[in-house]
């Protein structure tokens, strides 16, 4: 496990998120390892989050909860259609899906088009010129998520939260990430060992 201090606090509505950068702090403090993005270093909460309760849907019109995926690990990513860097980033969701996912972890991607399901021939014409074979269309239809996980976050795209087995958030990461690489799979261990 990498070192690590914590130099950084911010208050997000009520819960304190602990930003930790390489240093001199030893593994012993049972700390995620560091993950950083293209724009931003992963955040982990210092206490668990409950996530607001909103619903989302399924292309066809399927309505799913994080309730489905509790007693996994999840990588909750938040993205739409008209976003350069989630074209980026997706990939690598995709990659990390065909590689961790399982019993264990998904990846859950949500778009957050504001015509809700209506955007379903847009996403997916996006997931065929991309190549996406491996995460589902899933839709933030009349912005449930969007506002409450804006209440807790201030929302940019894309936007991905690390859900533990309990159904908690433990930490986020803002901007597009390389999330197949070596250091996310070790971010996502983390989680699935820990639970």
């Amino acid at each position: 496990m990498n070192n690590y201090f914590c130099n950084r606090r911010t208050f997000l509505s009520g819960a304190l998120a602990v930003s930790c950068w390489p240093g001199t702090l030893s593994a012993s403090n049972n700390r995620p390892p560091v993950f950083r993005g293209q724009a931003r270093q992963f955040v982990e909460y210092s206490a668990p989050v409950k996530p607001p309760p909103a619903t989302f849907f399924g292309p066809r019109g399927l309505v799913c909860s994080l309730e489905k995926w509790r007693g996994k690990v999840v990588l909750l990513s938040f993205w739409a259609t008209w976003c350069k860097p989630c074209i980026w980033e997706m990939p690598h969701l995709d990659q990390l899906q065909a590689t961790l996912g399982g019993a264990d972890f998904d990846v859950v991607p949500v778009a957050f088009d504001e015509q809700g399901l209506g955007a379903l021939p847009k996403a997916q014409a996006f997931f065929e010129r991309i190549n996406i074979k491996n995460l589902p269309l899933l839709f933030d239809h009349g912005q449930e998520l969007y506002k409450g996980f804006g209440a807790i976050n201030r929302i940019a795209m894309p936007i991905s939260y690390v859900v533990d087995r309990s159904g908690m958030l433990r930490g986020y990461l803002t901007g597009p990430a390389e999330w197949h690489s070596a250091e996310a799979i070790r971010l996502i261990e983390y989680y699935i060992a820990e639970s």
